[in-house]
């Protein structure tokens, strides 16, 4: 068995090989099949003792099943460790039931992931309320890393002009924002969003 691979959900083809070429190891994509009534069949490839598997949780039920699936499959085939790559984690901004009834899905999905991966890595998640990512993966290693250092790599090649003043979208996201801003020297502002 080889010591460590990459292998990414159909979704995530645009950074699923990337990241196997850049580690220099073997990548696969997991192959998807749905069946007439919805269910799906998830198909890896071979397991290697650590394995990666990417997927962007953005619109994510059927991707939750499909990971899960892969997992039990890589599982099954050898893998020892289990490191999700998510660069956007879903279900996280729920970490409070705000009216009675209300499932908190932030606790369901971390608990769901913790269960199944030894590590998760993403960036700058929704932990609005949580400390840190560690909160909302008992017992396994979880990383949130920035995106703002590649947003300012990307912003200085593009030689911003001094008036640029770097917007988000609402209060949450006001530390992110002024992290760029200050990485830059620029003025920033922050929407205040109504919700109805």
């Amino acid at each position: 068995m080889i010591p460590s691979a990459v292998q990414w959900l159909p979704t995530s083809t645009h950074f699923g090989p990337r990241l196997a070429e850049t580690l220099g190891i073997v990548g696969h994509e997991i192959i998807l099949h749905r069946f007439p009534d919805g269910e799906l069949r998830a198909t890896v490839g071979p397991a290697a003792t650590t394995t990666i598997v990417c997927c962007s949780l953005n619109q994510p039920n059927e991707k939750l099943i499909a990971l899960l699936f892969a997992a039990e499959a890589l599982r099954r085939d050898g893998a020892k460790r289990l490191v999700l790559v998510s660069p956007y984690l879903g279900y996280m901004r729920q970490d409070a039931a705000f009216h009675p009834g209300e499932a908190i899905s932030q606790r369901a999905i971390g608990t769901l992931l913790a269960n199944t991966f030894d590590c998760v890595i993403t960036f700058d998640a929704h932990l609005h309320r949580t400390p840190n990512l560690a909160g909302v993966f008992p017992g396994i290693e979880a990383h949130n890393l920035s995106a703002a250092p590649a947003i300012e790599a990307v912003l200085r090649a593009d030689t911003v002009a001094p008036t640029t003043v770097v917007v988000g979208p609402d209060e949450e996201s006001r530390s992110w924002v002024a992290d760029i801003a200050s990485r830059l020297g620029l003025s920033y502002s922050v929407a205040r969003k109504v919700r109805r």
